[in-house]
């Protein structure tokens, strides 16, 4: 039986390589992008029903600017007045602020959460099909800002 034999040669496979990495990184750039865009929308919300006093919890508001762990992006977002945990946990108070409530971060965030991995994907492929992604604001933090204490909480920020 004859024995049949190819040889090829493959061109361009550095091109397609380095075009994969470059693909890699916009990607992750892109979907870093979107988690900062979403962390926004959920802040933003959240500063509707924040309890407001003297404004320090409210002003404490923070999203930070995407760090990257291996290939995952991440931010962190919140509320950097030390006593905004404890006015979040506050349920059973009525807040002079209309509309104002506790668990200001949790509530917008739970409504966001069916939509977030949907909205992050569809704001990261936008980018990706343009080959770029958006940049972070920046002005934005690297770490939340150290509001300290206001020297008269009352019963909300």
């Amino acid at each position: 039986m004859p024995k049949i034999t190819f040889d090829f040669r493959v061109d361009g496979i550095e091109n397609m390589v380095k075009n994969l990495e470059r693909f890699e990184r916009t990607a992750v750039k892109a979907v870093a992008a979107a988690i900062y865009a979403e962390a926004q929308s959920v802040i933003e919300q959240s500063q509707r029903i924040c309890p407001v006093d003297t404004s320090w919890l409210v002003n404490s508001n923070y999203v930070t600017k995407p760090f990257v762990i291996g290939r995952s992006p991440e931010v962190e977002f919140g509320y950097a007045a030390v006593y905004a945990v404890e006015v979040h946990e506050k349920t059973g108070v009525t807040f002079r602020k209309a509309g104002a409530r506790a668990k200001y971060l949790a509530i917008p965030l739970n409504r966001a959460k069916r939509k977030l991995l949907r909205n992050i994907g569809k704001r990261a492929w936008r980018d990706i099909q343009r080959g770029r992604a958006r940049l972070v604001p920046g002005q934005a933090p690297n770490r939340p800002r150290n509001r300290g204490s206001n020297p008269n909480p009352g019963t909300g920020g």
